[in-house]
């Protein structure tokens, strides 16, 4: 067992574009031993069994075009 904290950003907003579509906003999830699927905050502390995985997806950059 383990405490883990995460600390991350632009899950609920994506990165903005300049004058162009945004980019695709992170996830954090906690995936038990079960195979249960549990969505997690940009920013929270729990306690993780052995057998449980955290899954991390940065979010994409912003697009960017000239002006």
């Amino acid at each position: 067992p383990t405490e883990v904290t995460l600390v991350t950003e632009r899950r609920r907003l994506p990165p903005p574009g300049r004058q162009a579509p945004p980019g695709a906003p992170g996830h954090n999830r906690l995936i038990r031993r079960d195979g249960t699927r549990v969505d997690l905050p940009g920013k929270v502390t729990l306690h993780v069994q052995p057998g449980e995985t955290i899954e991390v997806q940065t979010p994409g950059g912003g697009h960017w075009r000239p002006a």
